[in-house]
């Protein structure tokens, strides 16, 4: 394409840069529309087909969007002038007041057969951006079309190789010296349980809820989880608990897909830690993976050189960078805001650990109705 090979493209005779003619050419082979509910089914088989192992694009994630928060979903779908589907793109409208009203993508909810149908969705986002009003447009893992925005943030995903057997996996603990803490966690009288049916969902949510409290952040609603439960059931979702004497001391949630399980949420009851109970924790569901013939356990989205990355670092496994992209038209509108909040330990943040946990739970899901994921 003129674009890649041209460091500064030719212009026509009307001085438009012929490389966004081409572009614009190319994207025009595609039509993009917000997907309606009859066509769900055939979205869902694309993603099965064309993303099996990634999960957030799972079309139940319209559904929980819809239930559970106060966002408007709006899922694109790109299709070749066949009509078959060549691109997917899991949108919704934000108007929260802490990032101002915004246009973004779920995590990696982002899938194009090629550059072109990646194109022509960026452009139909764009579009619908302008349209509804929003400041800027956020795009979660949209692979090469992230470095067109105007801004671009990096993240890592820690993902293990559970294809491997559990002796490799067990051998490169043993290397990272960490075998002792798991052991170290199971004579401190812990246990592993997975709940087969995610029935205690919302004993996970109210230790998650407390878990948030401690590190200062407003939670989502426990409609939230129990719409997780409802769109994904046992099917999609994997539940488990670390417990001691009976009582659940943590767990994690894992969204369940075909050859990789996600871990969303994690969490031990911070008093705790010193014991190492997220050790085995950590252990027993890339263990529970890899027995279940699953071929990759990803730890889930991290800022490099964070604690939350430091941690996950220390598992085998390899990171993978994820491009967050901010399209805007000013740059200026682009929300720094909360990023500032999550790498200080703000005013905001020490007030709200001192909340009694019942008003955290009370506010936190009315703020983040708006920001499902942060």
């Amino acid at each position: 394409m003129v674009r890649a090979t041209l460091n500064r493209p030719p212009e026509n005779p009307a001085g438009e840069p012929l490389a966004l003619i081409v572009l614009r050419d190319c994207s025009m082979r595609y039509s993009v529309t917000v997907a309606e509910g009859r066509e769900f089914d055939e979205w869902q088989r694309f993603a099965a087909t064309h993303a099996p192992q990634n999960g957030m694009l799972d079309a139940g994630w319209y559904r929980v969007l819809d239930d559970a928060f106060s966002v408007k979903p709006f899922f694109l779908i790109c299709r070749d002038p066949e009509g078959r589907i060549a691109g997917l793109a899991s949108l919704y409208l934000s108007r929260s007041p802490f990032t101002g009203r915004h246009l973004a993508s779920l995590d990696e909810g982002w899938c194009a057969c090629d550059e072109e149908a990646g194109t022509a969705m960026l452009q139909e986002a764009i579009a619908l951006r302008n349209s509804l009003g929003a400041r800027y447009l956020l795009l979660r893992g949209a692979g090469d079309i992230a470095n067109r925005a105007e801004r671009v943030v990096s993240y890592v995903h820690r993902v293990v190789d559970t294809a491997q057997s559990l002796e490799a996996i067990l051998g490169e603990l043993r290397r990272k010296s960490r075998v002792r803490y798991i052991r170290r966690a199971s004579d401190n009288g812990f246990t592993v349980e997975q709940d087969r049916d995610v029935a205690r969902i919302d004993t996970f949510y109210h230790l998650y809820a407390e878990h948030m409290r401690d590190l200062g952040t407003p939670v989502m609603s426990i409609a939230y989880m129990r719409a997780l439960k409802q769109h994904f059931g046992a099917t999609g979702l994997r539940l488990f608990f670390v417990c001691r004497k009976g009582r659940e001391i943590g767990g994690m949630l894992c969204l369940a897909s075909l050859g990789c399980w996600l871990d969303m949420y994690a969490v031990i009851r911070t008093g705790l830690l010193p014991q190492y109970p997220n050790y085995l924790l950590y252990w027993k569901v890339i263990e529970a993976a890899a027995r279940a013939g699953v071929s990759k356990f990803d730890l889930g989205r991290s800022q490099s050189d964070s604690h939350a990355h430091q941690f996950k670092s220390k598992w085998p496994g390899r990171d993978r960078e994820v491009l967050h992209g901010y399209f805007a038209e000013d740059v200026r509108v682009i929300p720094q805001r909360l990023e500032r909040i999550r790498k200080q330990d703000s005013l905001l943040q020490r007030g709200w650990k001192r909340m009694p946990v019942v008003v955290a739970n009370f506010l936190g899901p009315k703020l983040r109705s708006q920001l499902p994921f942060g």
